[in-house]
């Protein structure tokens, strides 16, 4: 099947073995013949991303999609996955997808930066510290508060962020100390209802590798979202990586329809690269009894 005229693949982080034991996996035989393969990678959060699905030149695509994409859909929505995606299908998928219930969700847009060096800072009432892993609570929350479930990500997805050694940044409010502090020195930043001089109010990831960099999130909450703290983390992540002496450009994505970061990225000098991915998905019926 590596021969194959339809195959489609988006691979992750996820090894073959790990993704190959994930309830997510169907391979279907005609006979002794192998005819089609799924893979779907394990949940993030309560979506399940696609990450193969081939099928063999003498096999029917329509049949090999019947045959595997409802009883994926089945065991993970038994193990509370809503959402089941596909990046980018090819166009011989996309009908199929179609006539199983998928539809477009969003497109994806991918921006580029080349250089380190940001004339802003961002808010100064922002105190960014390295992430540890008692704050992925934290981060937790301002994730459900600043994105819907399908884009959301959830403790396990951000524990695995901490421990891999990326660079991996929280914002607290009012916590930053102003310069020449003491007498005379501003009142500290007012809080909203409900919120603690401390708590987490935003939060980065990011990796490094061939000399670029790529921002996997930026989420901050949306009452303190257009205060400057996005742009604090940015620059304290750049500040960072101008330790690395390899990097030259940071990467990120963002959904087309989220302008308002859109409009902060393209603000701190952040263009689209051209590369626009469609995401597919399905909303998935609840288990029934005894399913």
């Amino acid at each position: 099947m590596e021969t194959s005229r339809r195959v489609f693949t988006r691979w992750g982080d996820e090894s073959l073995h790990a993704l190959l034991a994930a309830p997510g996996a169907v391979v279907w035989y005609e006979g002794p013949a192998l005819h089609g393969a799924l893979l779907v990678a394990a949940p993030r959060g309560v979506v399940a991303e696609a990450r193969l699905l081939a099928v063999h030149d003498d096999a029917d695509p329509a049949q090999c999609v019947a045959e595997t994409l409802p009883l994926v859909e089945r065991r993970l929505a038994r193990r509370g996955v809503r959402w089941v995606s596909f990046s980018a299908p090819e166009t011989w998928l996309r009908g199929l997808l179609l006539a199983h219930g998928y539809a477009l969700k969003d497109r994806v847009i991918t921006y580029a930066r080349r250089g380190l060096n940001l004339e802003v800072g961002g808010n100064p009432d922002v105190a960014v510290v390295e992430a540890q892993p008692a704050d992925v609570p934290g981060m937790v929350a301002v994730d459900r508060a600043a994105f819907e479930p399908f884009w959301r990500f959830d403790a396990t997805s951000l524990g695995r962020a901490l421990e891999a050694g990326a660079y991996a940044l929280v914002a607290r409010w009012g916590a930053a100390p102003h310069p020449g502090g003491g007498v005379g020195a501003p009142p500290p930043a007012p809080l909203s209802e409900g919120e603690e001089r401390g708590d987490v109010i935003g939060y980065l990831t990011a990796e490094a590798w061939a000399g670029r960099a790529h921002i996997v999130r930026l989420a901050v909450v949306p009452e303190r979202q257009r205060r400057g703290v996005g742009t604090r983390l940015i620059a304290e992540l750049f500040r960072r990586l101008r330790g690395d002496a390899a990097v030259r450009e940071v990467t990120l994505n963002t959904q087309e329809t989220n302008v308002r970061s859109r409009r902060l990225y393209e603000g701190l000098g952040f263009r689209p690269t051209g590369r626009v991915e469609d995401v597919w998905a399905r909303e998935l019926d609840p288990p029934a009894d005894g399913d």
